[in-house]
C-alpha cells in the first residue's frame, strides 16, 4: 500500500477534490458568519416534507402516516458573504424528538450528525457536507450546508430513473463507500430518504468525471450505537446484502463481497491516523459511549485484516475462505 499521508496531506487533498468546495471556508462561514434564519424547510423548499426520517431536513407534517410520530424540527439558515453564498440546515437540540431519543438512549442527536462527518473526512470519503455544532438565537444545534433540491434528490424521489440508471447508482463507487461508511458508523437507519443524489431532471443522473453518479449522506443522528445497530429490526441499512443473501431466512447464506482496494486503502491509511480522529472526537464531546467507540475501531480493524465486509452472518465462512 502507498506510504501513509500526513494529516496536511490528506486535509488538501480532500479539499481539492471535495464536491462540496473548500471545506475551511464553508465550515468559518457557517461557525462565524451571521446567521438568517429563513423558516422551516418544509415551508420553504418543495418535495422535503416527503422526508420522513428520524432527524431530517424538515419537521414532518403529522399528517403523514409515520410510526411513532417521529416528528423533529429543522430550519433553513441563509449566510451571506462578499466570497460565497450558502444556506444551512439547522437541527436545534430543542427540536430533537425526547421519545425517540429516550428509545434509543442518547442524550442528543445533533453531536452525532458533527461526528459522522469528521467520520467521514478522516477516511477521506467526502460523502457528508461540511456540518458543526453552532448556537443560533440561543438554541444549540447541527448545522449542516444545506444541498440544494434543484441539484440533488434523495433516493426515494427519483422517480424517473431508467431501470439502467439505477443499475449504475447501486453498483457506483459512491454507493460501495455509503456501505462502509455506514458499517463503520454502525448506523442502522440508511433508507432511500436519507442519501442524496445529484439528477438533474431534464437529463436523469448526473455523473462525474468518472462517469459516476455522485451521492451525499444524510441523518446521521442515531448512529454510532453498536447495541442498536445489531438488534433493531425496525431500521434498515444498505449494508445486509453484503454480508448475508436472506436475511430473513433461518438458512441464509453467507456473502463474502470484497472491498475494492482503493476504498481498503482509505480505511487502511484512516486506522493509521487513529489518534487523530480519536481526539477530534475527544474534542467535540460527542453522546458516544466509550465502548460503542471502541467498537467502531474494531469494526475498521475488522475491514483491513479481512478486506471484506465482516459480520456474525458471514465470520466463519470467511475465516474459512481465508485459512
Amino acid at each position: 500500500m502507498p506510504e501513509t499521508l500526513t494529516p496536511v496531506e490528506y486535509e488538501r487533498q480532500d479539499n481539492q477534490e471535495s464536491r462540496f468546495g473548500d471545506h475551511a471556508e464553508i465550515l468559518e462561514l457557517m461557525n462565524h458568519g451571521e446567521p438568517r434564519i429563513l423558516g422551516r424547510i418544509e415551508d420553504i423548499v418543495p418535495l422535503v416534507n416527503a422526508h420522513s426520517n428520524v432527524v431530517e431536513l424538515a419537521e414532518l407534517s403529522k399528517h403523514q402516516p409515520i410510526v411513532g410520530e417521529r416528528v423533529n424540527k429543522a430550519e433553513l439558515v441563509f449566510f451571506n458573504d462578499p466570497k460565497q453564498q450558502i444556506f444551512g440546515v439547522f437541527k436545534p437540540f430543542d427540536g430533537e424528538n425526547e421519545e425517540i431519543r429516550g428509545f434509543i438512549g442518547y442524550q442528543n442527536f445533533y453531536t452525532h450528525e458533527h461526528a459522522a462527518y469528521l467520520v467521514s473526512q478522516h477516511f477521506g470519503f467526502d460523502l457528508v457536507p461540511p456540518t458543526t455544532v453552532r448556537i443560533i438565537n440561543g438554541r444549540v444545534g447541527a448545522l449542516q450546508l444545506f444541498m440544494l433540491p434543484d441539484e440533488f434528490q434523495t433516493g426515494e424521489n427519483l422517480a424517473s430513473v431508467s431501470d439502467d440508471e439505477w443499475e449504475n447508482l447501486k453498483n457506483s463507487d459512491d454507493m460501495m463507500k455509503l456501505h462502509l461508511f455506514d458499517y463503520i458508523l454502525a448506523n442502522p437507519d440508511r433508507a432511500q430518504e436519507n442519501y442524496l443524489v445529484k439528477y438533474n431532471k431534464n437529463s436523469g443522473l448526473s455523473l462525474d468525471e468518472g462517469n459516476q453518479p455522485q451521492i451525499i449522506a444524510i441523518d446521521h443522528g442515531v448512529a454510532f450505537s453498536q447495541h442498536y445497530y445489531n438488534n433493531t429490526e425496525n431500521f434498515k441499512g444498505p449494508y445486509f446484502h453484503l454480508t448475508v443473501a436472506d436475511q430473513q431466512s433461518k438458512k441464509s447464506t453467507p456473502t463474502l463481497t470484497p472491498i475494492p482496494e482503493q476504498l481498503l486503502d482509505k480505511i487502511d491509511q484512516g486506522q493509521k491516523r487513529k489518534d487523530e480522529l480519536t481526539a477530534k472526537l475527544a474534542a467535540i464531546n460527542p453522546d458516544i459511549a466509550e465502548h460503542d467507540l471502541d467498537a467502531l475501531w474494531d469494526r475498521i480493524s475488522d475491514l483491513v485484516k479481512y478486506g471484506h465486509f465482516i459480520d456474525r452472518n458471514n465470520r466463519v465462512a470467511i475465516h474459512d475462505k481465508l485459512a
